[in-house]
């Protein structure tokens, strides 16, 4: 996060600055602890969902360094691991709701 955003602001330029992609009406679904033992470092994964402003909406690499790709995909094309291997944090996120979490998620309002 930026000094001063809300999370809904954190949300919507981060999926910008990543995919190229605008977002609106963020919901936060839940957070989700990232514990490195070896490292003793702990972190913590904020899950949200948006609706995407474009019409037919293309994500593209936009850091390259940091990401191979993004694709659409379905709920139950994760849950079935059609793309595996998914990134860990979200391996533990796609088991732990057997539908999808975004059906259930607040809006955010901070």
């Amino acid at each position: 996060m930026e000094y001063g955003e809300t999370f809904s602001q954190s949300c919507q330029r981060e999926v910008e600055e990543e995919t190229g992609l605008v977002v609106q009406s963020v919901r936060f679904i839940c957070p989700k602890n990232i514990i490195f033992n070896e490292a003793q470092k702990h972190f913590v994964a904020l899950f949200f969902a948006a609706e995407c402003l474009q019409d037919d909406p293309i994500p593209v690499t936009q850091e390259p360094d940091k990401s191979e790709g993004w694709h659409w995909a379905t709920w139950a094309e994760m849950r079935a691991r059609k793309y595996a291997p998914l990134f860990g944090i979200l391996d533990e996120l796609v088991d732990e709701y057997p539908s999808e979490p975004w059906l259930m998620a607040a809006p955010c309002t901070s």
